[in-house]
């Protein structure tokens, strides 16, 4: 599993599991 396909997964656990904003979410990526 690389990165990019371990970021996805933690923020799609984020995003589903969470709940967290769409915003947050956009910042998470960005920062990671």
């Amino acid at each position: 599993m690389d990165d990019r396909s371990s970021i996805e997964i933690f923020l799609n656990h984020c995003a589903i599991e969470r709940g967290l904003a769409k915003n947050t979410l956009t910042s998470y990526r960005r920062d990671l």
